[in-house]
C-alpha cells in the first residue's frame, strides 16, 4: 500500500509533472521525489513507472 505522500507523488507522475516541478509544487527536494517514485515503483512491482502509468491510464485505476 502506498503512503500518502508516494500516492500524491504518483498522481503527479500521472500527470506528466518532472521530479523538480513536483518537488516545487510539494514544497520539497528533488531527492526526496526520486525516492517517492523509487519507492512507488518498489511497492507496486512495475517494470518502470511509465509502464505503470500505462496501466493506470488503460485500465482508469485511481490514485
Amino acid at each position: 500500500m502506498l503512503a500518502q505522500r508516494e500516492r500524491e507523488v504518483l498522481r503527479l507522475v500521472v500527470e506528466g509533472v518532472s521530479s523538480q516541478m513536483a518537488a516545487n509544487r510539494l514544497g520539497t527536494s528533488v531527492k526526496t521525489i526520486d525516492v517517492h517514485r523509487a519507492r512507488i515503483k518498489a511497492k507496486t512491482g512495475a517494470e518502470s513507472l511509465g509502464a505503470l502509468v500505462h496501466d493506470i491510464l488503460t485500465h482508469r485505476v485511481v490514485v
